[in-house]
């Protein structure tokens, strides 16, 4: 018979969540560097600005993920340490506020000029 402690690994659960964050950062990335294409006719250089600070963002999310794992991996395997706070997300909710907020900013310039 199989027992609970066979069935769960300690490592599972954080690994699955730092590839839930890499790929959240490379979609953060993806579209930091599609904002200069897709609004450079309406905002000209200004595009640059919400671009590099997405760009900023994603690269934010992929370092505090990969040290949020390293922390999580030890409090588990080790028991020491201390289990990070919520700052990670509140950084993507940051990212995506701009991001909405340029894209609403857009259909807005689009719809005067």
């Amino acid at each position: 018979m199989t027992t609970a402690r066979e069935v769960w690994d300690a490592g599972l659960q954080p690994e699955r969540t730092s590839l839930a964050w890499q790929r959240t950062a490379l979609t953060l990335l993806g579209v930091g560097l599609l904002i200069p294409k897709l609004a450079w006719a309406v905002l000209d250089v200004w595009t640059l600005v919400p671009a590099g600070l997405v760009v900023a963002v994603a690269i934010s999310v992929l370092v505090a993920g990969h040290r949020r794992y390293r922390a999580t991996h030890e409090v588990l395997t080790t028991g020491d340490g201390h289990l990070r706070d919520g700052s990670l997300p509140l950084l993507v909710a940051v990212a995506l506020l701009v991001i909405a907020l340029l894209a609403l900013g857009l259909l807005i310039a689009s719809a005067i000029g």
